[in-house]
């Protein structure tokens, strides 16, 4: 009895030690390819050796295709094609006579390309981003700074995208989209220098939007006439608009010239008529806005390495040795920016 429970045994343990093997199939596209002698378990068929049989029974060119192995819910090779010398089933399982399917995944290389090459829809938020973390919900205010804010009660009360243009919503659209209008409109907004004339002359404005480039009526008719609209005052500072985009629409103008024209409609809450009066206030303001960068740059004040005057390209303006001499450089720029415009 006891030399029969031995040999039982003995036949046992090399029945467990014997390397397993299982039918399997890979499919791909309806067709299915049996495989044979696959071995599982830790020596048995690596990731790399599955990879290469598949390629081979469904002609599949490792720079024309990208594939993907799917067992049981899961991807053999990770998802991806990464080289691995891992086995492809580590995990012996009882040998059944019914055939275990491999779900082949193929993808032209340039399908792949081409959407890597896309540009993403800023409409829709991923998984990871928080109920207010769309793009809607950014603000430019981080631009500045981490303080950097609106005053309290001198302000734009609201800002408002051309967004009934329907701009950047296609995937290969060059124009920004509404969402980086109004991020641009924050920026205006809370620039150190805007803020500090919105302060000083107690200024309220109750929409800053942006100026329709394909079909403003007003720019139309100025356009006829020979000029160019950049942007208009509607009732003494109810709502401003400034035309924010470039002619082709293919991004936003410079910033600095976007400070000027908000800089030239403010002034019209005091003036409407283009008259001394008028450009006397205007400068007024240019010069409060360039002291102001101009001041802190003086104080050393860097946002995420570089002066907010850098930051809002005036810092070539404002080239000054020490702040004694702040008033005289500003009064100067400003006097030339005046002379160009009369």
């Amino acid at each position: 009895f006891k030399k029969h429970w031995i040999n039982n045994m003995s036949e046992a343990n090399n029945k467990v030690t014997a390397p397993p093997k299982t039918k399997f199939a890979l499919t791909h596209k309806g067709k299915s390819v049996a495989l044979s002698d696959i071995v599982v378990g830790s020596d048995g068929i690596t990731i790399n050796e599955l990879n290469r049989r598949a390629r081979t029974e469904f002609n599949l060119p490792p720079d024309q295709f990208t594939i993907k192995l799917l067992y049981r819910g899961r991807f053999l090779n990770g998802g991806c094609d990464c080289i691995s010398a891992s086995p492809a089933f580590p995990d012996p399982f009882v040998t059944t006579s019914k055939t275990q399917k491999i779900l082949l995944l193929a993808t032209p290389v340039s399908d792949v390309s081409d959407l890597n090459a896309r540009r993403s829809d800023p409409t829709i938020r991923g998984f990871s981003d928080g109920p207010g973390d769309g793009p809607a919900a950014k603000s430019e205010e981080g631009y500045w700074g981490p303080d950097a804010a609106q005053h309290k009660e001198y302000r734009f009360c609201r800002f408002e995208a051309c967004s009934w243009q329907s701009f950047g919503h296609r995937p290969h659209s060059a124009t920004p989209h509404a969402f980086q209008a109004t991020r641009l409109l924050e920026r205006l907004a809370t620039d150190p220098g805007v803020v500090a004339v919105m302060a000083s002359r107690e200024l309220v404005v109750g929409t800053l939007g942006e100026m329709d480039p394909v079909d403003d009526r007003l720019m139309n008719e100025t356009q006829r006439k020979g000029a160019c609209l950049l942007g208009y005052n509607t009732n003494a500072g109810t709502r401003i608009d400034v035309r924010l985009r470039t002619d082709d629409l293919a991004g936003f103008r410079p910033y600095p010239g976007l400070v000027q024209t908000l800089l030239h409609e403010l002034s019209h809450n005091w003036v409407s008529d283009h008259g001394a009066l008028f450009w006397a206030n205007y400068g007024q303001m240019r010069v409060e806005y360039l002291y102001r960068h101009a001041s802190l740059a003086a104080e050393g004040r860097y946002v995420r390495g570089r002066p907010a005057a850098a930051r809002a390209g005036v810092a070539d303006l404002l080239r000054v040795p020490d702040a004694t001499g702040i008033g005289a450089a500003v009064a100067g720029v400003v006097l030339g920016e005046l002379r160009e415009e009369a």
